[in-house]
């Protein structure tokens, strides 16, 4: 110990003798090092740790299969089934999509966005709020369901981290709701919000078969392995299949572990990243080897006086690495101080691509990371250039000069153009995935997106309920905001949409006369409902017949105000026809080779009499082959559903 020490002190004044050398150095490996540990603290948080929850290897996130290829959301009928009739489970929980609401809090009205969840949705995973409580049992029924558990990100923004926010009042689409708990600041999964709230989880609250809405997780019980549950859950979906032949003849049930769900296609995106800064660590390590070499050359004559006064070579050997290791950790101390800030960047951002089920940040395992890689890389950059130093000729080197002195010159310039090759090759290797990378972006870009979006603004707009009841109340808003926004200064076209491109939405399946009768089966289709000016506002091609008018829009209107006042789960009268345009994809699917223009479909027991047939348009993602959709007269046929 005593000669180590001696060793990081001289090491010190070495340093300090050079100290553009030493500074250099420090930087080009804090550059590196702080990248590493940057992006080690994403892979340790996303794909190392465990789930921060309770046994996390028995939590499940829970769907349904149907005809159509792929996992869908459960239907609350279908999840009070499961939940009753297993036999492998503790519990089970649903909870929403985010869904935008209204939020007005001590200041201004603010969109957020609020998930619907079980009372025990917080208890299953093991999940504690920072501040206040989580819902209580029986919390979850209409009448009580009026309380509101706030995201860290939330409280911090709107009631500025204050703890008065617990117990307080917040507005949400007119309605008051008691705020009773903060949740952590690294809780983002599973159900993200800005807010949470209590479901109705009575039957007609959870909504009726066929509606895929619903998101579920499920733990099983102790000594219960994946195998068994999912066996039980689809022996209980067979069974309710039996029971219910017209809405579940093709579902069974599907459960993927909530880590897979969790992390799904983006496990690979950090080991990639990781991958990438390894190499800029080892470009870095070639510049400081160079440094060193150039520096080795500058030190033989001092390691040949310290030979010929008695040093063992391995003994110079040790101090020289003690010199590059000390290097390499004062380099690691701004590479810490930059990966700290990297990472809190990147765990406040909201557009950041990783899901983070762990807390994002620079913990004792990152920073054992870093120790390990800094005295790693000061042994490998450090090695080459000191075994050099210490194979010194005492009389050439003491004579500062000679023959000798001018081959190790020699052989230094060699070892130094095999590093500039190696640090070129890296470099080339980095260069080239960041050009693909550039390339694939480009190619994205130049996705045709079916619209032309240049000098297209859109804005989100939310009907509180209380004010917006009834159907004709909101059909008179949109239709006075398309008029108003139309005659604005400077627009040329406006249209109000149920949604728009690249967003998603809403689908369903349909019946194509003279197809089978189950309308459970065969192609999803898109719905869009929208105001007459959308084609002009998107830009969007008509390819056959026309778009819609106001007439229509008149026209849907008195069906869906026939619908507004059935009972529930009645049969709608015969003879309700909706006019609606289709794109491409959907008369390739339904009607290939033949003319769709006129030809009649029906959906929720309503004919749809195709009007114009329209080009695609990217309805979920850029990579997305196009699907069918079909387009209605906002606010459609979907209206009933959002006044109950």
């Amino acid at each position: 110990m005593h000669t180590l020490i001696s060793d990081i002190r001289y090491g010190i004044r070495m340093l300090a003798r050079k100290p553009a050398f030493t500074a250099l150095a420090i930087l080009t490996l804090a550059l590196g090092i702080g990248a590493n540990t940057a992006i080690f603290s994403v892979v340790d948080a996303v794909l190392l740790r465990p789930l921060p929850f309770r046994d996390p290897d028995k939590l499940v996130q829970l769907f349904e299969t149907e005809s159509a290829p792929g996992n869908f959301p459960m239907t609350g009928q279908d999840y009070l089934d499961w939940r009753a009739q297993n036999r492998t489970f503790e519990d089970m929980a649903v909870y929403s999509y985010p869904t935008s609401y209204n939020v007005s809090a001590a200041g201004e009205p603010e969109r957020a966005q609020v998930v619907e969840t079980h009372a025990d949705f917080f208890d299953m995973p093991g999940v504690q709020p920072l501040h206040g409580r989580a819902f209580l049992n029986g919390e979850d029924q209409l009448g009580r369901n009026h309380v509101a558990v706030l995201s860290y990100a939330f409280w911090q923004q709107t009631f500025g981290g204050q703890m008065s926010a617990i117990n307080s009042s917040v507005n949400m689409n007119g309605e008051p709701y008691m705020v009773v708990g903060v949740m952590p600041p690294w809780y983002r999964t599973p159900g993200a919000g800005d807010l949470w709230v209590p479901i109705d989880a009575t039957p007609k609250g959870l909504g009726g078969r066929g509606n895929h809405h619903l998101r579920a997780i499920g733990r099983f019980k102790p000594g219960v392995t994946l195998d068994q549950a999912r066996a039980d859950l689809r022996g209980v979906a067979a069974a309710v299949a039996k029971q219910f032949p017209d809405s579940n003849a093709d579902e069974t049930a599907v459960l993927v572990p909530l880590r897979e769900q969790i992390i799904g296609n983006t496990g690979a995106q950090p080991w990639t990243m990781f991958g990438a800064v390894g190499l800029v660590l080892l470009i870095a390590c070639v510049n400081v080897v160079n440094l060193l070499l150039a520096r080795a050359t500058d030190r033989r004559r001092e390691v040949a006086v310290r030979v010929a006064l008695g040093a063992d070579r391995s003994r110079l050997v040790r101090q020289l690495l003690t010199e590059s290791v000390l290097l390499s950790v004062l380099g690691a101390i701004p590479g810490i101080v930059l990966a700290y800030m990297c990472v809190s960047l990147l765990g406040n951002s909201p557009r950041n691509p990783f899901p983070q089920p762990n807390p994002l940040g620079v913990n004792p395992a990152v920073l054992g990371f870093t120790l390990a890689v800094s005295v790693v890389i000061g042994i490998l950059f450090g090695l080459a250039p000191e075994i050099q130093s210490s194979q010194v000729n005492l009389v050439d080197d003491l004579k500062s000069g000679g023959r000798m002195a001018s081959t190790v010159s020699r052989t230094t310039r060699v070892l130094r153009d095999v590093l500039v090759v190696t640090e070129i090759a890296l470099s080339l290797a980095l260069l080239a995935g960041a050009a693909l990378l550039l390339r694939t972006f480009a190619n994205l870009r130049a996705v045709d997106l079916g619209i032309n979006s240049t000098s297209v603004l859109t804005a989100s707009v939310l009907l509180p309920r209380g004010a917006y009841g009834t159907y004709d109340k909101q059909l008179a808003f949109y239709d006075q905001l398309a008029r108003s926004l139309s005659n604005a200064p400077g627009v040329r076209a406006a249209a109000v949409t149920s949604e728009i491109p690249l967003e998603g939405g809403s689908n369903g399946y349909v019946k194509i006369d003279g197809q089978a009768e189950n309308v459970t089966q065969g192609e999803l289709v898109e719905w869009t409902s929208v105001t007459p000016d959308y084609l002009r506002a998107m830009q969007i091609p008509l390819l056959s017949g026309r778009a819609l008018s106001d007439a229509d829009m008149a026209q849907t209107a008195q069906v869906a105000r026939k619908l507004v006042d059935l009972p529930d789960n009645a049969t709608p009268p015969p003879n309700l026809e909706v006019p609606v345009m289709i794109n491409q994809t959907m008369v390739r699917k339904f009607w290939p080779q033949q003319d769709a223009f006129g030809r009649n479909f029906h959906a929720n027991g309503v004919s749809m009499r195709i009007v114009g047939v329209v080009s695609d348009v990217k309805i979920c993602s850029l990579r997305q082959a196009p699907i069918a959709q079909a387009y209605m007269p906002l606010p459609g046929l979907s209206a009933r559903d959002h006044i109950q």
